[in-house]
């Protein structure tokens, strides 16, 4: 299949060089944060590493619209000095809002093949790195689908908090949501008994679950979110208009794609992986519930082979709730990766 282009226009007020663990500048870092043209309109790209020249690890963030980059200097710190990391905020996502951006492009194949064309230019710019895929919930449904093509240059699929059937979790959720609050006055029982059970057609049913989800321990477990608000608000990397623009672009993200999402079923739609996969999953994550996970793998046709890590303690972020927890794990896939690549 065809695909446009990547035209990629470098901000040289962006480019600097990161120190290394001992707090000397490596002449091979990078931290650059650079438009690039995909599909046809233009999305941001960050790309942050100790050293350029290290494994590219590919973060394929969450939402919709939930987009990584403006927080993603207080989790992935532990991972630029092994990696070269990628943040990429999706089409009308974050920086990548665009007002003039068609409403019949937010589709989930429009967002799978923007991935592959990233992968594609990150293929060829560095053409000896392997490429590690890591998505996010929202993440996990179009770098899933995309793996799943076999794209050159992928080394590996990582679904963090992977998304198997968005109805049942949701279904999950509520029944989790509701045990946990009955018999309390609190905010979140009222918030849960006025929803009433999903499948929720429209963007406040959703958002109205995960607030509450949210408010009752399910999501994020050891890290504030007071801290969240602040690394957002003191990115380098967003503007305020990116900041103000953000709730806009992710609330439109959600009423476009809800219909897709409310019939994504992973077991149909991504059968087999034909790369080497990852699952790393928050024991005590209600948006993504692990029980689900366990089905799908079991009927998952991965011949390079498929393994569940299961984070204890952690929700559905836990790159955040345990950031050097999570870039543990990470290293051990990256590792896993090169031993299997000496071996062939």
């Amino acid at each position: 299949m065809h695909r446009i282009p990547l035209l990629i226009i470098l901000l040289a007020s962006s480019c600097a060089s990161l120190p290394t663990a001992g707090g000397a500048r490596h002449e091979a870092s990078i931290d650059e944060l650079a438009p690039v043209t995909v599909g046809g309109v233009r999305q941001w790209l960050l790309l942050r590493g100790e050293d350029s020249r290290r494994p590219v690890l590919f973060f394929v963030h969450g939402g919709p619209g939930s987009t990584l980059m403006p927080f993603s200097r207080a989790f992935d710190g532990d991972l630029v000095h092994r990696f070269l990391v990628v943040h990429w905020d999706q089409r009308q996502a974050g920086k990548s809002f665009d007002p003039e951006i068609p409403d019949s492009s937010i589709r989930i194949p429009r967002y799978v093949e923007d991935c592959l064309e990233v992968l594609s230019y990150l293929h060829r710019r560095f053409p000896t790195q392997a490429i590690i895929l890591v998505g996010h919930s929202w993440g996990t449904v179009i770098g899933s689908l995309a793996a799943a093509r076999n794209p050159p240059g992928l080394a590996a699929y990582v679904g963090v908090s992977q998304v198997v059937d968005f109805v049942r979790s949701e279904q999950l959720a509520y029944a989790w949501a509701l045990s946990q609050a009955q018999g309390t006055a609190s905010d979140s029982a009222t918030a849960v008994t006025k929803l009433g059970p999903p499948p929720y057609q429209s963007v406040d049913g959703v958002l109205g679950l995960s607030a509450a989800l949210m408010q009752l321990g399910g999501v994020v477990r050891r890290v504030p979110l007071e801290r969240l608000g602040e690394a957002v608000s003191s990115s380098p990397d967003y503007t305020p208009q990116d900041l103000d623009q953000q709730e806009k672009a992710a609330m439109l993200s959600i009423r476009l794609l809800l219909p897709e999402l409310n019939s994504f079923r992973a077991e149909k739609e991504v059968p087999a992986l034909p790369v080497p996969a990852w699952f790393i999953q928050g024991a005590d994550d209600r948006i993504c519930p692990r029980k689900l996970l366990a089905d799908f793998l079991g009927k998952l046709q991965a011949p390079r082979g498929k393994h569940e890590v299961t984070l204890e303690g952690l929700g559905h972020f836990p790159f955040w709730d345990d950031p050097q927890g999570f870039a543990r794990e990470i290293e051990r896939i990256a590792h896993s990766i090169e031993a299997d690549s000496r071996r062939e």
